[in-house]
């Protein structure tokens, strides 16, 4: 059994980067204990229970870092364990095999007794992020975009933790998180992906030693992502609060939404707020004086692009009106050449950068391989060959599917 799934040689670099990743597809009632899960296996394992001493291991064997992520694309969801080491050729020690262990053994011989993890930190991460969501409630944005996706989204489709989780991180216990580590960890195995100058067959060896004997299963998930964003009625809602200013948020969505759409909706997104165009502050703001601040944001996978502007109370009216014209101006793109010219520009300029960020090419690689994402060349070469007229269909095809509007008491 080959351990290895992708790998790049690359000598550029003086640092050489691991990921082992877990992918899968977990229940709504179990996505509390996905998003808790990575912190309770980044900073101790069975051999070094307590942070610190963890932490001097870790320095030992010239790990620069070591962690794990949590992410979501749909309803597929993954765990990502990075390890990033210097590169080998430059050190005499012989760290190799002891930093692939120390990160094995913190994956599947996490700090858990008596099936449960170490109580301490797990009161610790719990609290935590109870502390985080509770000061999150305290800020007007964070309500904001809590209620407006729970607006959109009843079923948790975009929305799978943060904001809904106050009384779901209560109700967690020790057990749970267990449960989900034996679920989706414990006896699968990884895709493992290395970028760096290092020996992989070497590498290999390692993995193999390691963990032949756990008897892993070789877990499969198909790629299927969910483009599509289900048409719904038109939703307008206003709610009270007590806070100063007033947070007033437009959505629109692409009906009949496809693949291919996906790189018009994010250039609408650079032509709306990136530096390139700012068409949103150059009307909201600097045109008219209507908003404190303004910008938009996309969900790509779901054919959303959401606007977002801070302003009184008075100027929301009419600042639903300006961006209500400025989204239709979109089917008609003359307007814009000068704006879609600047953003390609930078898009090349961008380009040119990430060929020298290190963390940006492995990214390439793991995105490759689970079909998630292209790659930055990939992306401008779609962007750069779109004609006007693609562009402009699909903003015929924009409808404005919600207005929500936070009212503060600032009059």
């Amino acid at each position: 059994m080959k351990y290895i799934t992708k790998k790049a040689k690359n000598d550029k670099f003086s640092t050489t980067l691991i990921n082992f990743i877990f992918q899968f597809k977990c229940t709504n009632d179990e996505i509390m204990a996905f998003t808790m899960l990575p912190n309770m296996l980044s900073f101790t394992n069975k051999k070094y229970n307590e942070d610190d001493t963890f932490a001097k291991e870790k320095l030992k064997r010239y790990i620069m870092s070591f962690g794990a992520r949590s992410q979501s694309i749909n309803n597929e969801y993954f765990i990502n364990f990075s390890l990033l080491i210097p590169n080998t050729n430059l050190i005499d020690d012989d760290f190799l095999e002891s930093a692939i262990n120390f990160a094995l053994d913190s994956i599947y011989e996490p700090n858990i007794e008596d099936d449960l993890f170490k109580e301490k930190y797990f009161e610790r991460e719990k609290r935590s992020y109870i502390e985080y969501l509770l000061n999150g409630y305290k800020n007007v944005n964070f309500i904001a975009e809590k209620n407006v996706l729970e607006i959109l989204d009843k079923n948790g489709v975009f929305n799978k933790s943060k904001y809904s989780d106050l009384e779901n991180i209560k109700q967690l216990e020790n057990k749970d998180l267990v449960d989900f580590y034996n679920k989706y960890i414990k006896n699968i195995k990884p895709k493992i992906f290395i970028n760096g100058n290092i020996d992989f067959d070497k590498v290999e060896y390692y993995l193999e030693n390691y963990m032949k004997p756990l008897h892993l299963k070789d877990y499969k998930l198909d790629f299927d992502y969910d483009f599509y964003f289900k048409d719904r009625d038109f939703i307008e809602k206003n709610d009270k609060s007590n806070y100063y200013q007033s947070i007033l948020y437009m959505v629109y969505n692409v009906s009949d939404y496809k693949e291919t759409d996906m790189y018009i909706l994010y250039l609408l997104n650079l032509l709306l707020s990136s530096s390139a165009s700012d068409l949103l502050i150059k009307r909201l703001r600097k045109k008219y004086n209507l908003v404190y601040t303004c910008g938009s944001s996309i969900l790509i996978r779901n054919g959303l692009i959401i606007i977002k502007a801070n302003c009184s109370l008075k100027n929301i009216e009419m600042a639903k009106l300006v961006i209500k014209d400025l989204m239709l101006s979109f089917k008609n793109m003359d307007t814009y050449k000068e704006e879609v010219s600047n953003i390609i520009y930078k898009l090349h300029l961008n380009l040119e950068r990430s060929k020298d960020d290190f963390f940006e090419l492995s990214s390439n690689l793991i995105n490759n391989y689970f079909k998630s994402d292209k790659t930055r060349e990939e992306e401008l070469n779609i962007i750069s060959n779109l004609e006007k007229s693609d562009i402009e269909n699909l903003a015929n095809r924009l409808n404005l599917n919600c207005i929500y509007t936070l009212e503060g008491n600032n009059e």
